[in-house]
C-alpha cells in the first residue's frame, strides 16, 4: 500500500522581510483576481474560453496576455503559408539550439544498493528521461536512461532473444552550452523482473523482461517520482507501466543529493513493502506502454499518485480508483458529450496514415513570465507527443486543461530537432525548465517568487531529452515560446473527422510502436 501523503511541497524561501511583504501582497491581490477570473471563465481554460482569457498580472510586472494571439502568431522566420502536413517526412520547421549528445561511461555501471559493478554482456546507455532537481542540490540533473541488457543468445522464445533489460541511474551537470555533463556513473535501479507466459506471442516482447522506458517527474507530495514498463503481473497482459512513488527506495545515493537542497527538504516517504506498483487500467491491453503522468490543477495539492493521460487518438484520461499493495488501479474518466476527444486527431492525422502516441509526462506551464502567480486562469498543461509512420518520429507540442476533463486546448505544428533529420528514429522522452543562469555562472541567480522544480513559465527554455535508434541519447534546448507558436485551438478545429479517422478509431486498440 502506498504511504499516504497529505504534505503539499513547502513554499520556497523568501529570504528578505521586504520580499515577504511584496509576495503578501502580491498574493492577496491575485487572490482578489483569481476569485474574479474564475467568476467569468470557470474552473479552469476550456477550448470554448480560450481566446477571451486575459491572464493574471505578474507578480513585478503586469503584462496581459491573449492566449489566442500567444498561440497563433506565426515564426519571426515563418512564411505565413502554415501548414500541419509532412514534407518528405521531416517537421513543418526545425526549433532549438543544435542538439548535442550525451554519453556515459555504459562499462562501469554499478549496483545502486551495493555499489558492486555489474558484468552485463551487452553495455549501452540510451533513450534517457531527466528530471530537474531542486536549487542547492548537489546534481543539476537526475537522468535515468536505458542501460546494458544480459542477452542469452542460445535460449529463444518464438524466435526471440531471452533478454533482460536495465534502467540506469545518473547524476548530471548543466554544461555552458546548455548540455548535460555526468558527474557521476552509472547507478543501476533495483528494479527485479522475470519472463512470463504471457508474453510469448506478443513480437519482440516474447523473451524480453526488466525495466525499461523511464518518465520522470515531480510529485504533488514532493517526491521524485518515475513510471517505466515491465512485465505486467496479470495473465492475460504482457507488459504493463509501474509506478515508483519516491526514487530514493530504489536509488538511495538520491537521499543525500536532496538533503542539500536550498529548499526545505522533501522529505523521503516511508519505504513501502513494493517500491514499484503496477498501474493498472481495468480494460487494458495485452502490452501497455506510453503512459503520461499528470496531477490536476494549477499548483502541487500534495497528491502522490498520478492521474494518467491513456491515449490522445481519442483523448482518454484515467483517474485512480484504488490501491492495493502491488497495484493501482485505474479507471477510465467520464466525459460527456461536450468533450472533444478527437482534436488532436483531426488537426495531426486528418487521414489516418499517422500512428499518434504519447512522449513525455504533462507539465505544468503558466503562461507569464516567471515571477507570476500560477492559478487555474493563467495555467495549462503541455507535453509532447509524436507522429509516426515508422522510422518517422515527428513531435508536436499539446496544451491540455489542469481541470477535468482535461481537455485538449490547442495543437502545436509538427517539427524536426535542430542539426537532426527525421529520416532516423528520435524517440522524446522528456523535457525540464532552464534558464540562462542555469548555464552561466556570471548571470545572476534567478530567485523568482516560485521555485517548483517542474514548473514551466513562459520565459523559460525547455531542455528536451531524446533517444535515437535505441542507441545514442541527446538533448536540445527550446524556448517555451518557440514552442508555443502556430498553434491551432481545438475550438477552431473541423467538428468531424474524415470516414477513414473513424474506421481508425473503430479499431478501439492501441498500436504498440516506440519507446
Amino acid at each position: 500500500m502506498l504511504p499516504t501523503a497529505n504534505h503539499a511541497l513547502p513554499p520556497p524561501r523568501t529570504p528578505h522581510r521586504l520580499s515577504r511583504l511584496v509576495i503578501v501582497v502580491a498574493s492577496l491581490a491575485a487572490f482578489f483576481v483569481l476569485v474574479i477570473t474564475r467568476s467569468a471563465v470557470g474552473d479552469g481554460i476550456t477550448s470554448t474560453t480560450a481566446a477571451a482569457i486575459s491572464l493574471l498580472p505578474s507578480t513585478f510586472r503586469s503584462p496581459s496576455v491573449d492566449l489566442a494571439a500567444l498561440l497563433q502568431q506565426w515564426p519571426d522566420d515563418g512564411d505565413g503559408g502554415y501548414d500541419y502536413s509532412v514534407e518528405q517526412g521531416q517537421g513543418w520547421r526545425r526549433l532549438g539550439w543544435p542538439a548535442q549528445e550525451v554519453t556515459i561511461n555504459a562499462t562501469r555501471v554499478v549496483d545502486a544498493r551495493t555499489g558492486t559493478q555489474h558484468e552485463w554482456n551487452v553495455p549501452a546507455a540510451y533513450n534517457l528521461a531527466v528530471l530537474r532537481l531542486p536549487a542547492g542540490a548537489t546534481w543539476d540533473v537526475l537522468g535515468v536512461a536505458r542501460g546494458p541488457s544480459h542477452v542469452v543468445r542460445n535460449f529463444r522464445i518464438n524466435n526471440q532473444n531471452w533478454q533482460e533489460r536495465s534502467l540506469v541511474a545518473v547524476g548530471f551537470r548543466i554544461t555552458s552550452n546548455g548540455g548535460l555533463e555526468p558527474v557521476t556513473d552509472g547507478y543501476m535501479l533495483d528494479l527485479p523482473g522475470q519472463p512470463k507466459d504471457a508474453c510469448a506471442f506478443s513480437g519482440i516482447w516474447a523473451g524480453t523482461f526488466g525495466p525499461e522506458d523511464a518518465r520522470l517527474f515531480w510529485t504533488d507530495a514532493g517526491t521524485p517520482g518515475m513510471t517505466f514498463g515491465r512485465v505486467s503481473l496479470s495473465p492475460r497482459t504482457c507488459r504493463s507501466v509501474a509506478f515508483v512513488a519516491d526514487l530514493r527506495n530504489v536509488f538511495p545515493e538520491l537521499i543525500d543529493v536532496l538533503a542539500t537542497t536550498d529548499l526545505p527538504l522533501y522529505h523521503p516517504l516511508p519505504s513501502p513493502a513494493s517500491p514499484q506498483l503496477e498501474m493498472v487500467r481495468r480494460n487494458d491491453s495485452l502490452v501497455e506502454k506510453n503512459w503520461q503522468a499528470f496531477y490536476p490543477g494549477a499548483t502541487p495539492s500534495g497528491q502522490l499518485v498520478p492521474h494518467i493521460h491513456y491515449s490522445i487518438d481519442p483523448v482518454l484520461p484515467l483517474k485512480p480508483a484504488f490501491e492495493t499493495s502491488v497495484q493501482i488501479v485505474y479507471d477510465d474518466m467520464p466525459l460527456d458529450s461536450t468533450t472533444d476527444q478527437q482534436c488532436i486527431a483531426r488537426l495531426q492525422n486528418p487521414d489516418a496514415h499517422w500512428h499518434l502516441h504519447e512522449a513525455t509526462p504533462l507539465h505544468r506551464l503558466t503562461l507569464c513570465n516567471r515571477g507570476c502567480v500560477p492559478h487555474a486562469g493563467n495555467t495549462v498543461f503541455m507535453s509532447l507527443s509524436h507522429a509516426v509512420i515508422y522510422p518517422r518520429y515527428i513531435r508536436f507540442l499539446v496544451l491540455h486543461n489542469i481541470t477535468a476533463p482535461y481537455n485538449a486546448i490547442s495543437i502545436g505544428p509538427r517539427f524536426t530537432f535542430n542539426n537532426r533529420t527525421d529520416d532516423t528514429p528520435h524517440y522524446t522522452l522528456a523535457m525540464i525548465p532552464v534558464r540562462e543562469s542555469d548555464m552561466n555562472a556570471d548571470e545572476p541567480q534567478d530567485e523568482r517568487a516560485y521555485d517548483y522544480p517542474g514548473h514551466f513559465f513562459l520565459d523559460d527554455q525547455a531542455l528536451v531529452s531524446f533517444g535515437t535508434v535505441d542507441e545514442r541519447m541527446s538533448v536540445i534546448r527550446i524556448p517555451i515560446a518557440d514552442l508555443l507558436r502556430g498553434h491551432k485551438l481545438c475550438k477552431d478545429a473541423a467538428p468531424e473527422p474524415s470516414q477513414s479517422q473513424v474506421e481508425h478509431d473503430q479499431l478501439g486498440k492501441k498500436p504498440v510502436i516506440g519507446a
